[in-house]
């Protein structure tokens, strides 16, 4: 159940009216609740989702259990909106709401009301995930063996190279001719970076790994910034888009090193522990159901 959010008549500025009576005048305790209904009825909402979890272990068929331990989490959270101590009976009538829904909860289940709701399911769904994967503890290892493990594994950690470069695009129809005079032009030119005036447009990568570069023009672009001198503007070879290129420094990729990224290689290496160990909790869960797939 989700908790209702915290209305702005709990905050800590809002004006709280407390009248004073005489013994003679004075109600029962029940009576004196009512009088702060929105107090209450906010402050009930904000408990439905720490008492459901307390008991969602104790749910059976016949009795709803209010055990201890959640009469308590009620008082404190209680004290906590109305800004004093709760009384029994303050705190019995915001567990009696909680009851009340509680039994409206299970009412929709005997109907089956969660089996036809896709985002019930999938809360469902995703909560049981986390539950089953913090259960699941990865074991220890150690150095040599998680070395191991990560040499079989070098190209996840593997720095790929990055390229400072300008890559200039042009928008228009132009001949081999032309485009070897703007070449010219460019390359006269000490102008940092190049102007490319309104019939191209300029890009410039500054720590661009290869990926980027592959995707936005082709492997083409990379073999040609691999080498051509630095400081040249040169044309790519393409039969569409016209591309201009000046490369300015091109770093390698340096093969990964264990001992600075132990930390990194040990962190992978729980996760995938504990991926395994659900997959294999999951396929545990499966095993007793027979699977049938209907028309209807």
């Amino acid at each position: 159940m989700e908790p209702s959010p915290t209305p702005a008549a709990c905050s800590p500025s809002s004006q709280i009216e407390v009248s004073t009576r005489s013994a003679g005048d004075r109600k029962s305790p029940k009576l004196e609740l009512l009088r702060e209904p929105l107090v209450l009825f906010f402050a009930a909402g904000a408990l439905l989702f720490g008492l459901d979890r307390a008991v969602d272990s104790l749910r059976g068929d016949a009795e709803i259990r209010v055990p201890a331990p959640v009469r308590a989490a009620a008082a404190a959270k209680l004290e906590a909106s109305l800004g004093r101590a709760a009384s029994d009976d303050e705190v019995r009538a915001v567990l009696e709401t909680w009851i009340r829904e509680e039994a409206a909860y299970r009412e929709g289940l005997r109907r089956g009301l969660d089996k036809s709701d896709p985002v019930i399911r999938e809360r469902v769904v995703h909560k049981t995930l986390v539950a089953l994967h913090r259960e699941n503890a990865a074991p220890e290892i150690d150095d040599t063996e998680l070395e191991r493990w990560f040499s079989v594994r070098l190209q996840r950690y593997s720095q790929p190279t990055i390229f400072d470069l300008e890559v200039m695009t042009l928008l228009i129809s132009t001949t081999d001719t032309e485009i070897a005079a703007l070449l010219e032009r460019l390359n006269r030119s000490e102008q940092q970076p190049a102007e490319p005036g309104p019939q191209a447009r300029l890009h410039i990568y500054r720590g661009a790994p290869e990926g980027l570069l592959v995707r936005s023009y082709g492997a083409g672009l990379i073999a040609m910034a691999r080498s051509v001198a630095p400081g040249q503007w040169v044309r790519v070879p393409g039969d569409q888009a016209v591309h201009l290129l000046r490369v300015h420094q091109v770093q390698g990729a340096e093969p990964p090193r264990f001992d600075g990224l132990r930390a990194r290689v040990l962190d992978d290496w729980r996760r995938e522990q504990r991926e395994q160990a659900l997959e294999q909790r999951l396929k545990q869960l499966v095993q007793p159901y027979r699977i049938r797939y209907t028309t209807d």
